[in-house]
């Protein structure tokens, strides 16, 4: 298996993810798997599944996006066409989204037109952090549709990473709610 980091730089990654979760820092880790995997965002959010807002939602972008657009994607995270790629999932799985999905067929709809598009979300890659009945949660990190798609190296770096960050989410839960 061949990653486009060192076994070092993989080790110290994973350490920040625990970190974050004992520190509630989660900025410093977005911006390092945005850097990673030449990403345009990188994002996560925590919802009780009674609930229609996230009780947590971490997002980090290297473009200026219209925040209206952000806002609207916090109140329904779960219409995002990608949501039905991941949906069956379980939790510590990884999804690349594109191979499942054709984004094109989403494109002249209303979802797409309002937050998809103004947030520059193409090329997706992500994992399930929670899925206990009670609590929902997922990471994603993006590339526009004007940018090249990930390669298996990325994918496998977030198929390595998310069993980690699934069990420092739940150290999260744990410590913080």
């Amino acid at each position: 298996m061949e990653l486009k980091i060192s076994n070092s730089e993989l080790s110290e990654l994973i350490a920040d993810i625990y970190d974050s979760a004992l520190t509630n820092d989660w900025s410093e880790l977005l911006c390092k798997l945005i850097d990673i995997t030449q990403s345009n965002k990188a994002f996560f959010f925590l919802q009780k599944l009674n609930q229609k807002e996230p009780l947590l939602m971490e997002f980090k972008a290297n473009f200026n996006y219209p925040m209206e657009s952000l806002l609207e994607y916090q109140k329904r995270p779960f219409e995002d066409p990608f949501y039905k790629v991941t949906k069956y999932l379980f939790e510590g799985d990884s999804v690349y989204c594109n191979e499942e999905l054709d984004l094109t067929t989403y494109s002249s709809g209303e979802y797409y037109q309002s937050i998809l598009k103004p947030m520059r979300s193409h090329w997706v890659m992500g994992g399930i952090l929670c899925r206990d009945g009670v609590h929902e949660s997922s990471f994603a990190v993006n590339r526009g549709f004007d940018v090249e798609k990930y390669d298996r190296k990325d994918f496998e770096l977030i198929r390595l990473i998310t069993p980690h960050f699934s069990k420092s989410m739940h150290i999260f839960k744990e410590l913080r709610l």
